[in-house]
């Protein structure tokens, strides 16, 4: 499978990307380079070039995420380079050769490392370089000169004596102030790494292309008959606006909306937001519920939007919600608190909805939640928008965790209000089991 790929680098990094390219040449892509010196141009060749491809990889995790806060997540499969152990000894064992008798406590790291054993390394429990906590805007237009001003202040202010460091655009600059550096560029193999798995990302969103995406939009319970029509004016300009990538069908109480899952991604930028339900809710007073469902077939992407459908009628804000081919459940779209659950309950789901009283979905969907939190502290207003469920409900259940002995009460906090105040709830959901 030949590929056409983009790659957009720092012009430093261009040079060594394409020599490591090069170490590989049956591999089947081709690749296009687009050097930029600064994030702006980046922006502006990301803007022209984009969709000429059919993935792209950038430098490093600084260039990817300014442009996902610049353009939003790229709707093109991306990814960027990025380092391992080898790529950090690597260029620590050249340092230090090339710098006879530098005090590995004086250099300063810009990429932090989380688990390389530096003791064991140098032989001692205190030696490893800095991390100086240098994290200006990642979303800044002159995030490089932020970087070199601070690495300026570092090596004239001696905190360091060495500095190593991924932003290759300031090599130049730093060699003009004199400042010793050296850069650090992912391995060769590593970059081969990053473009096997563009790869089968790639391959895997074909697949997920050509599935099928089902959406029902339904007026709200007890709506006159004219709020069909007034949503379906505004389904249809947002479907003009976007494309006409929507086949809009209307029964007797809803709508049925018909696209390819690959627009469906488009839609709701990879599953994280419902721009339909956004621009309804922006042009029209009318209350709706909105569910999405994807399936290998029409038949079930209509059965999973009829159930996210469900989810979306039990939100107290009447929030979209998506459940996928791999029967995940995804929502509240475009909302803080959207996270992926599984609608397939496992053993532990069964437990936890037997001891508090609670449906398998909700059991699991606590435990997906729980799961994501280092430390699982909550009020009765937070489950109430995790679970997406009413306040009432939240309160029995954290009463009942409380009585079988998985949640105990750790604090307090004033209400919006002269009420009483709210209570603030760790939770050790793993002692039932």
């Amino acid at each position: 499978m030949r590929l056409s790929i983009g790659i957009f680098a720092a012009r430093p990094s261009c040079d060594y990307i394409r020599e490591a390219l090069q170490e590989q040449p049956n591999f089947p892509h081709q690749f296009t380079f687009y050097p930029y010196a600064s994030l702006r141009e980046l922006l502006d060749l990301y803007q022209a070039h984009a969709g000429e491809f059919q993935g792209i990889v950038f430098s490093g995790y600084y260039p990817y995420q300014y442009i996902c806060a610049r353009c939003g997540i790229p709707q093109t499969p991306s990814t960027y380079f990025e380092l391992d152990h080898r790529d950090y000894y690597r260029v620590l064992l050249s340092v230090t050769y090339r710098n006879r008798g530098l005090d590995i406590r004086r250099v300063w790291l810009d990429t932090p490392i989380l688990d390389i054993p530096w003791s064991y390394i140098f032989g001692s429990p205190d030696a490893r370089p800095q991390s100086i906590g240098f994290w200006p805007d990642l979303t800044a237009d002159d995030y490089y000169e932020q970087a070199l001003d601070a690495y300026l202040q570092a090596y004239r202010s001696r905190q360091v004596d060495f500095i190593i460091t991924r932003m290759t655009n300031l090599s130049d600059r730093l060699t003009r102030e004199g400042v010793p550096h050296a850069l650090l560029f992912p391995s060769p193999s590593s970059v081969w790494e990053t473009v096997e798995k563009l790869a089968k990302l790639i391959q895997s969103r074909r697949v997920q292309d050509s599935l099928s995406a089902v959406g029902f939009l339904q007026p709200a319970q007890g709506m006159a008959l004219d709020a069909l029509s007034q949503l379906h004016t505004w389904i249809y300009q947002f479907n003009k606006e976007n494309g006409g990538k929507l086949i809009i069908l209307q029964t007797t109480d809803r709508f049925e909306l018909l696209t390819p899952n690959a627009s469906l991604l488009q839609l709701t930028q990879s599953y994280t937001c419902c721009a339909l339900s956004d621009y309804i809710r922006t042009h029209c007073g009318v209350p709706f519920y909105t569910g999405w469902g994807v399936g290998a077939d029409i038949l079930q992407a209509q059965q999973n939007a009829s159930s996210a459908l469900k989810e979306s009628r039990n939100s107290p804000s009447l929030a979209p919600f998506l459940i996928t081919q791999e029967n995940r459940l995804i929502g509240p779209l475009g909302q803080p608190e959207c996270r992926t659950c599984e609608l397939e309950p496992g053993q532990d789901a069964r437990v936890l909805a037997k001891k508090i009283g609670v449906s398998l979905s909700t059991a699991q969907r606590m435990l997906s939640l729980y799961g994501e939190r280092a430390e699982f502290r909550l009020t009765r207003n937070d489950l109430s928008r995790y679970l997406n469920t009413s306040a009432r409900t939240a309160n029995r259940i954290l009463t009942r965790l409380t009585e079988v002995g998985a949640a105990r009460i750790v604090a307090t906090e004033k209400s919006g209000s002269a009420g009483r105040p709210i209570s603030v709830f760790q939770l050790n959901l793993q002692s039932l089991y």
